[in-house]
């Protein structure tokens, strides 16, 4: 009898965000706020189907409801091997604030991206924050 691999656990951060659904949502989709709290974006377009491509990572966009859920591919491309996994994040309104629930998952054992992305999305998502608050990324470029 084969013996079903247990699921890794996913990567889940959520945040609250000084800031509305609309301001938050264009900070996740539009290029140049991108580049200053996540990465480069080589294409990126919050459209279904659309590349969701930056500097270091490459994706596809699977899922889109504007200000509300962008759920998108990912994978390193210099890391021959690793599967693809995916990406949720979810906006939700709280009075003038937005609840940021960032989802990470279907990562398979024995590979190394869940290790990866666990030390690299609070950083980003922390950046990310800070440059909706105070219109300044703790670190601007986040990890370009």
């Amino acid at each position: 009898m084969k013996r079903a691999k247990p699921k890794l656990q996913e990567v889940r951060i959520q945040m609250y965000l000084r800031a509305t659904p609309a301001r938050v949502w264009k900070a996740l989709t539009d290029p140049k706020e991108l580049v200053r709290w996540y990465k480069k974006p080589l294409h990126v377009s919050a459209k279904k189907g659309a590349a969701w491509n930056f500097t270091s990572i490459d994706g596809k966009v699977l899922e889109v409801k504007p200000g509300k859920k962008l759920v998108h591919t990912f994978r390193f491309p210099f890391a021959k091997g690793e599967p693809w996994t995916r990406v949720t994040f979810l906006l939700e309104k709280h009075g003038r604030n937005t609840c940021l629930t960032l989802i990470h998952d279907r990562f398979q054992h024995g590979k190394q991206t869940r290790e990866w992305v666990s030390g690299g999305w609070p950083f980003l998502i922390s950046n990310l924050k800070s440059y909706l608050e105070t219109r300044k990324p703790l670190q601007e470029g986040g990890y370009n």
